[in-house]
C-alpha cells in the first residue's frame, strides 16, 4: 500500500495523517486489506509538497482506477492531508517518483 501525505506538515502531523488515511482505506476496502495482509503487507509512506499536489495525485489515481480514500482533516478547515492508494502495479507506477516521507527527519 502507498500512503502519501504532505511535506508541508510537521513530522508528527504527517505521521498522524498517514495513519488516518490508512484506517480510512481499511474501513472502505476491507477485502483489499485482508488480501494485502495475507499476501504482501508492504507499506510505503511518501510525500508531496502541498495540498494541491496531493489533490492532483488523488485525481490521477481516480482517472486510472486506483481506489484511494482521501483523508480530509475536519480540524484544519477540511484540508486534504493524506491519501492511501490501493496496493498494486498501477499505484507503484503512479508513486514511482515521489520521495519518501519524513526522509531526513532525525529521531
Amino acid at each position: 500500500m502507498y500512503v502519501v501525505t504532505r511535506s508541508d506538515l510537521t513530522p508528527g502531523q504527517q505521521a498522524t495523517q498517514a495513519v488516518h488515511a490508512a484506517f480510512c482505506f481499511a474501513r472502505s476496502f476491507a477485502p483489499v486489506i485482508a488480501q494485502w495482509v495475507d499476501h504482501s503487507n508492504y507499506l510505503v509512506l511518501l510525500s508531496v509538497p502541498s495540498e494541491p499536489d496531493l489533490e492532483a495525485l488523488a485525481d490521477r489515481a481516480a482517472t486510472i482506477g486506483i481506489r484511494h480514500p482521501r483523508f480530509i482533516e475536519p480540524d484544519w478547515d477540511d484540508a486534504m492531508t493524506a491519501v492511501a492508494l490501493e496496493p498494486g502495479t498501477a499505484a507503484r507506477k503512479l508513486c514511482a517518483n515521489l520521495p519518501l516521507a519524513l526522509k531526513g527527519v532525525s529521531a
